[in-house]
């Protein structure tokens, strides 16, 4: 349960004291980054309390700065020094070493394509829906394959479903006059699944199920 919390909040912790630092990270409160401390169940740990010590170009974008906080955020503690002795972290050689063992371990293939394409949606959703999400899939369920583009439609728009907390939602990904927006929606059948409204204090009636599909249809 520990694990599931940390993995649900730290990005968007890391991002919010990122973004307040006014790109003077070194001045932020260490007692605000001991919140990102955490020690996995397997061993690993986190070093994203180590926010307040990267190191990065001006070319850095949000993207590549959330990537280098996702990888990061569980590491083996075997792999580097002892937090205290960490000076610098180099966001740019951090994002390098990671494409590069992406090439190393890489071989073309449906399945291989299918995770790639899964990542990008699963990143550019949890960009606009603020938490972490799982199960990235067709609309159907599927996994992407190329025989169904993965996932991309004739018109440009890719379409899907994603699960959050056992919800499933509905997504559709698509290019508009600004560049690419995202919609999302809960499916009918996880609604169904939600506790009821309790009734308005000082009304005797029971709300209907139609008054909680307001905005659905």
């Amino acid at each position: 349960m520990l694990d599931q919390a940390y993995a649900a909040r730290y990005i968007n912790v890391a991002r919010m004291l990122w973004n307040a630092s006014e790109g003077n990270p070194s001045g932020i409160p260490a007692h605000y980054l001991a919140h990102l401390d955490h020690t996995w169940d397997d061993g690993d740990i986190s070093l994203v309390r180590c926010l307040d010590r990267f190191d990065c170009s001006e070319e850095v974008t949000d993207l590549d700065l959330e990537e280098a906080i996702e990888l990061l955020g569980k590491v083996n503690p075997e792999d580097w020094p002892d937090i205290n002795n960490i000076e610098t972290i180099s966001i740019d050689d951090l994002l390098f070493d990671s494409e590069e063992e992406e090439v190393k371990n890489y071989t073309e293939s449906e399945h291989e394509l299918s995770e790639k394409v899964e990542k990008v949606l699963t990143h550019c959703i949890e960009s606009v829906f603020g938490e972490k999400i799982a199960k990235v899939r067709t609309v159907n369920g599927k996994y992407f394959t190329k025989n169904g583009q993965y996932g991309q439609d004739s018109d440009g728009s890719f379409k899907g479903s994603f699960e959050y907390n056992g919800y499933k939602f509905s997504f559709q990904i698509y290019p508009d006059e600004s560049g690419w927006s995202v919609s999302y929606r809960l499916n009918p059948e996880s609604l169904d699944s939600l506790p009821p409204i309790p009734p308005d204090e000082g009304k005797q009636e029971v709300q209907e199920r139609r008054n909680r599909n307001k905005g659905w249809r």
